[in-house]
């Protein structure tokens, strides 16, 4: 059983002890010194939840509390947090230790119900599942409080999918979920139906994705801070985008755009809100948007999100026939996998996308250049392009949007303000600018699978200031 389990074998790895040792004090101090402040407030704030310090106590309270407190409950709930806190940063032989130190110091049976849930994810991230189970039936068999029966599922389904069972796993979460909504425990409820979401959308369930993603939003905002929402806008967005929902995809990228904290995911909003405007038409908002975009990657020492930012780029110049600045971006995309490749003896990601883009722009400049002008003379011609009225049309829905939208659902249908007209005026105006850009821009296409007949469906687009 696990209480006699003092060594765990990492994956790849050695094998490390993870008896508690004299030191174990010193050992904290000693790596509190490397957080981060992000890390070290969340490791005050377990110090105050368990009451170790006060309220208001720091990080001086803190070290004062840890060498004379005699609640070995409280100290187990510090290790707990450390090895929380280690795990992503230092890899798994000291969160181990921390756990195993933690383990041995829990009294009551709520830290001992929370120890080994731990210990049970910590086994399932080393796909050791036969000594994670151990650690879920020692966790079970403590347990009293029903928002740790949620946990121990959760741990149960986290298990489930390092076994390749999906489906097992999302019930498993949705019964925990249920807990957590019950007892109102707005954080664990988004998180997990954060991890639902991301579970649908690798089985490639769009719609169940979508609507997990969306409930994730509305109890995450519910926390007031305590949850970022810019993970959510961004998979709300990405998934809309995938699925050719334009305008509510702009709607959560610029959602996403208003926290600009994280570099890498801002970049990757300002990308896919480009490819958005693109697909709509809006070439000239889309251009600002790609070259917003290879700025701020160049600021960056990220040679992957530089990369992908000039090879985007080109594909959008090539699309609107732009094909020498085309050519330029990949010059300068070649340079730096090539300076990437001689100091790393690595690709980077994407090499073989960008081996296409760059053939097929050089066979457009060097090989076919008479034939290739007169075929993009005809596809312009051809082309339905979105009119500068009515990409300000869209840019007025999204404000709409913004304004009247309950965030959470993927259309603006919190109508409790609006009349009847109104509200009608609202939902008809978003349906067809929807459905147009779904399908390029052709009303006769949309007449056709609307059952109306042209004149009808222009009827329509006049009386909503869609049709200048």
């Amino acid at each position: 059983m696990i209480e006699n389990d003092s060594v765990i074998r990492t994956k790849g790895q050695k094998e490390v002890n993870l008896t508690t040792t004299n030191n174990g004090i010193n050992k904290i101090i000693s790596y509190i010194e490397v957080l981060t402040d992000y890390e070290l407030n969340i490791l005050l704030n377990v110090a105050r939840e368990c009451k170790i310090i006060t309220k208001n106590g720091g990080l001086e309270d803190f070290y004062e509390a840890l060498e004379t407190s005699t609640d070995e409950d409280q100290k187990a709930e510090i290790y707990r947090a450390l090895a929380n806190i280690v795990l992503g940063v230092e890899g798994p032989s000291l969160a181990g230790e921390f756990l195993m130190t933690a383990r041995g110091l829990a009294k009551s049976s709520e830290v001992k119900t929370k120890i080994h849930t731990d210990i049970a994810n910590y086994r399932i991230a080393l796909q050791q599942y036969s000594k994670a189970e151990e650690s879920i039936d020692a966790a079970t068999s403590s347990v009293e409080i029903p928002s740790q029966k949620a946990d121990i599922l959760n741990s149960k389904a986290l298990l489930n999918f390092g076994k390749g069972d999906y489906e097992g796993a999302i019930s498993l979460l949705n019964m925990a979920a249920t807990i957590y909504k019950k007892g109102e425990e707005h954080e664990k409820y988004a998180e997990i139906h954060t991890t639902i979401g991301n579970s649908y959308s690798d089985m490639g369930d769009i719609e169940s994705a979508l609507n997990s993603y969306r409930e994730a939003l509305r109890f995450a905002q519910k926390t007031k801070g305590k949850l970022p929402l810019i993970n959510l806008f961004f998979k709300l967005g990405e998934l809309n985008l995938k699925s050719n929902r334009i305008t509510p995809s702009i709607t959560y990228f610029e959602d996403c755009l208003k926290d600009r904290t994280d570099p890498v995911l801002t970049i990757k909003s300002l990308r896919n809100l480009a490819q958005c405007y693109s697909l709509i038409g809006g070439d000239e908002e889309a251009e600002k948007l790609y070259s917003e975009t290879l700025a701020l990657s160049k600021t960056l020492s990220d040679e992957q999100e530089t990369a992908t930012s000039l090879e985007e780029y080109a594909k959008f110049l090539l699309k609107i026939g732009k094909i020498e600045a085309s050519k330029s971006m990949l010059d300068d995309d070649f340079g730096l996998r090539s300076e990437y490749f001689g100091r790393t003896k690595k690709e980077l990601g994407g090499s073989w996308r960008f081996a296409q883009l760059y053939h097929e722009v050089n066979s457009r400049l060097n090989n076919n250049t008479i034939e290739i002008k007169h075929a993009e003379t005809e596809a312009i011609a051809e082309r339905p392009l979105l009119s500068g009225e009515i990409v300000s049309e869209v840019r007025k829905l999204i404000e709409m949007m913004h304004h009247v939208m309950d965030r959470p659902r993927n259309i603006a249908n919190d109508y409790e303000k609006l009349t009847l007209k109104e509200a009608v005026r609202v939902f008809k105006k978003e349906f067809l600018t929807e459905r147009l850009a779904n399908n390029n821009w052709d009303k006769n296409k949309l007449a056709d699978e609307l059952g109306v007949t042209l004149s009808n469906l222009y009827h329509h687009l006049e009386t909503l200031g869609m049709n200048k």
